[in-house]
């Protein structure tokens, strides 16, 4: 039997399938902040007391379920529980996408989707906002069952962007959210884009802050256009490891944390000098200029080089000013031995966006 040509969307967010995690696979998320999770992903919080642990999890839908092979989840684990629950507290997780993408969904009938697993049933929110200063959000409710991996999918028109404030280059552009609590000064209608910055409807259950040892994960999560109810197009490792490195980048093997004592990627030179600056360049153009942090290949330590013949040791290592743009940065190492040593350096530029 011949078989036709079939369109498959191209997936808006980056690293929807949790498998490229640069900064570590267990993070540590304490209320009140914004933290990095996996690559482009990351957590949001406010609150009293409540901490969770993130981590990338090999609990993921089965290929009879999703109908393609999924390794890892995104996934959260409650450690310190919020006593109350108040109107201002909330946690979510979250991408936030770059202006640029929405070039590409602005008006348009779009699909966000994602698996879901948690061992606290209840209804949880999906939530969309331009995470500006005049907000516009959008949010719709989604019931999970305990212990089972269940599809969450949702057909929106995306807003045109004529109300509120929106960033279409290379500033935060849309903040695609899971809400697992919120306080009531979260709370907007269903289904309805708003102008006020709202991740939940009173309607949610809430408790996921306050009960101990609560988990979420999700998996497989897609932003495309039009209503759609399958796979987006498949993406290789090496492609969504591109698309992340937009915003983050090291001198590291991707699965690699920073800090790890390694020689493995380091950048190594003959100083001709005593403290001769070098230039490293990034492996493609970032999204914009990145802070840079230096790391010793010798003991992981940061803000350090390490010096490997005469006064072999660790040394400063700093970045010479003004020298950083978005395809290669400059160190500046401190005096340390002699003219023609041998020096070796790691190094991070991180350019994501705001949380």
């Amino acid at each position: 039997m011949p078989v036709g040509k079939f369109y498959t969307p191209y997936n808006v967010l980056i690293n929807g399938d949790f498998g490229i995690w640069q900064t570590g696979t267990s993070i540590a998320h304490s209320v009140g902040t914004s933290v990095y999770t996996a690559d482009q992903w990351g957590m949001q919080s406010a609150g009293g007391e409540y901490a969770a642990t993130v981590t990338r999890d090999t609990n993921a839908p089965t290929v009879a379920q999703a109908k393609k092979k999924m390794n890892f989840s995104h996934l959260v684990t409650t450690t310190t529980p919020e006593t109350a629950l108040a109107t201002t507290d909330y946690l979510s997780i979250v991408q936030p996408m770059i202006g640029e993408s929405l070039n590409k969904i602005a008006g348009n009938v779009i699909t966000v989707s994602f698996w879901t697993y948690t061992n606290h049933a209840g209804t949880y929110c999906m939530f969309l906002s331009n995470g500006a200063s005049t907000y516009r959000s959008y949010v719709e409710t989604f019931a999970c069952n305990a212990g089972v991996w269940e599809r969450q999918n949702f057909i929106v028109e995306m807003d045109d962007l004529s109300n509120g404030t929106w960033n279409t280059t290379t500033g935060l552009g849309l903040l695609v959210g899971v809400t697992l609590s919120a306080g009531s000064t979260y709370d907007g209608t269903d289904k309805k884009w708003q102008t006020a910055d709202y991740r939940s409807v009173n309607s949610c259950t809430n408790t996921f802050m306050t009960t101990a040892s609560t988990t979420f994960a999700i998996a497989g999560a897609q932003l495309v256009n039009g209503a759609f109810e399958g796979n987006s197009e498949p993406k290789e490792y090496f492609r969504e490891l591109e698309e992340a490195e937009r915003f983050y980048q090291k001198s590291y093997n991707p699965t690699t944390d920073p800090g790890t004592v390694t020689d493995v990627g380091n950048y190594q030179w003959v100083d001709p000098v005593t403290a001769g600056r070098i230039t490293v360049d990034f492996h493609r153009p970032l999204r914009a200029i990145p802070t840079m942090t230096w790391y010793s290949p010798a003991t992981g330590a940061s803000g350090k080089y390490e010096n490997r013949t005469g006064a072999t040791g660790d040394y400063d290592a700093s970045t010479w000013a003004g020298s950083t743009g978005t395809g290669s940065s400059v160190m500046a190492p401190s005096t340390s031995g002699a003219a023609n040593d041998f020096k070796g350096v790691h190094w991070v530029a991180d350019a994501r966006l705001t949380i």
